[in-house]
């Protein structure tokens, strides 16, 4: 896993910012699977966020894995989430032959699954935080909501 700044070609929104955090993960072996990639990612987001979820995926282009997917789990109710209100909360897929190959890893042998996602998105789900944007503002009255 690692994350770090990642600048994207967005407008900026209260649910979109062009410049963010970035938690990036990728597992590889002999054996992973696109259901170990699912069941992965809905483990963490209930660890997370405490509950059971629904998820959903569909279908997307990243230029480093195959098939890519859009992750999105059912809005938790601790959020105020309501049956088939949706949220995206990544992107990932099988990670491609090629970048193996380009790694140093025989892909005749190994696959493995990768994904990436926003860290403030997870943060402002969590703490209902109702703006993106906040996170840069620098309004001393935002960061003091963390102080205890």
């Amino acid at each position: 896993m690692s994350y770090g700044r990642v600048f994207r070609n967005e407008d900026v929104d209260a649910t979109h910012e062009h410049t963010f955090y970035q938690c990036e993960g990728v597992f590889v072996s002999e054996t992973a699977t696109l259901a170990d990639m699912l069941g992965t990612l809905q483990a963490f987001f209930e660890a997370y966020y405490g509950q059971t979820l629904k998820i959903k995926t569909q279908p997307a282009y990243f230029p480093f894995v195959e098939p890519g997917l859009e992750f999105a789990i059912e809005k938790p109710a601790a959020l105020g989430g309501q049956s088939g209100e949706w949220l995206e909360m990544l992107g990932c897929g099988m990670i491609h032959p090629n970048v193996l190959t380009a790694a140093g890893i025989d892909p005749t042998k190994y696959q493995g699954f990768a994904w990436g996602g926003g860290i403030e998105r997870l943060v402002m789900l969590k703490y209902g935080i109702e703006d993106l944007r906040y996170f840069e503002s620098g309004k001393l009255a935002f960061l003091r909501k963390f102080v205890s």
